[in-house]
């Protein structure tokens, strides 16, 4: 009988554990963040902002042939991601700029 309750109260304990995390890794969940970056296309296929930060673009549409207007200076939307020290934003949609003169 107490065999059966010890066993009974483990999984019980191991329910509640699994459920807590769980819950916690939903709420940890941050949807990523929209940013605007202007900047100079560069052959490289990234984008140099103003700052002299670069970031690599990842082209998410098909189609959407950024390279083409290398030199250009454009305005990329998309969501920034960092890893390994590198910057890279999955475009969402880019125009160019028209150069001030």
């Amino acid at each position: 009988m107490k065999k059966r309750m010890f066993t009974g109260l483990i999984c019980l304990a191991m329910i509640a554990f699994l459920s807590a995390v769980a819950i916690a890794s939903e709420e940890a969940v941050i949807p990523p963040e929209e940013f605007v970056i202007v900047g100079t296309i560069m052959q490289d296929n990234q984008i140099v902002d103003q700052d002299g930060q670069s970031y690599v673009i990842k082209q998410i549409k098909e189609g959407d042939d950024i390279i083409e207007l290398v030199g250009k200076k454009v305005q990329i939307k998309g969501t920034v991601l960092e890893a390994d020290g590198k910057k890279t934003i999955e475009m969402v949609s880019y125009e160019l700029v028209e150069e001030q003169k």
